[in-house]
């Protein structure tokens, strides 16, 4: 059986060797390293042995091979329909001084917190009520707002509802956009200097009877969405002003 002289070309080597005529020849998958970690042995005995044959001093480039059968396996598909609804809440925070003169500007993403909720809402258990938005702190430091001897957050409440206390402020304008996104604004002057900490979209559930037309107007309300590691400072008599745009995909 005849042997015919065969040549591999690679990072600019060339390595002479011997092959069987008649033995049908591997299918190679050859990639070169930038390193030179050492010679490779997987899969490249009877190139060695070819070439230890012929006597060759001509180092083996360094090559990484893999012997197969030359099909790919298949990719996993990527994508597909996307499940669930997410509801997203962007805020806008101003504050500003008694003059209009802007202080600080704060934009951020805040968490869901209302499925319960929207699961009565959608079911009909319940009747969906008026909005309200909460400007607070955490339980160590002292509230925004002021209700007589009370440090209380800031309540920006629709015009119906019935608050009674200095730390609610009215009107919050709740408003839907070209996009259909649900947009709340309004504003509130704090009474104490802190740091808020605890924004919320707040909404109340009113009984089933009760059309969505001529809602609830007391404030037994509970978060909606709602983010607790804000850090907004304020002084006493500055204005913060509120937009939160609700959205769903």
């Amino acid at each position: 059986m005849g042997r015919k002289r065969f040549y591999v070309v690679a990072g600019g080597g060339l390595v002479a060797g011997v092959g069987l005529a008649a033995a049908a020849a591997p299918v190679l998958s050859l990639g070169l390293s930038g390193a030179d970690p050492g010679p490779s042995t997987a899969g490249t005995g009877a190139l060695a042995a070819a070439a230890g044959q012929e006597g060759t001093n001509v180092a083996p480039p360094v090559l990484s091979a893999s012997l197969g059968t030359g099909v790919q396996a298949p990719t996993p598909p990527s994508g597909g329909p996307a499940e669930g609804v997410k509801v997203h809440a962007h805020w806008v925070i101003q504050v500003r001084e008694p003059d209009g003169s802007l202080v600080s500007h704060r934009e951020f993403e805040n968490d869901f917190v209302g499925a319960f909720r929207l699961s009565r809402f959608l079911t009909r258990a319940n009747s969906v009520g008026l909005w309200s938005i909460a400007l607070d702190t955490d339980a160590n430091a002292t509230a925004p707002c002021q209700a007589g001897n009370l440090a209380l957050a800031c309540r920006i409440v629709e015009q119906a509802v019935v608050a009674p206390g200095a730390n609610f402020f009215r009107p919050l304008s709740v408003t839907v956009n070209n996009s259909n996104a649900i947009v709340l604004s309004g504003s509130a002057t704090v009474a104490n200097s802190t740091t808020i900490t605890v924004v919320q979209t707040m909404l109340r559930e009113c009984p089933a009877n009760l059309a969505p037309s001529t809602p609830c107007t007391d404030l037994s309300d509970t978060p909606f969405t709602q983010v607790t590691n804000q850090n907004v400072g304020v002084s006493a008599g500055q204005i913060v002003q509120a937009t939160v745009t609700l959205s769903f995909s």
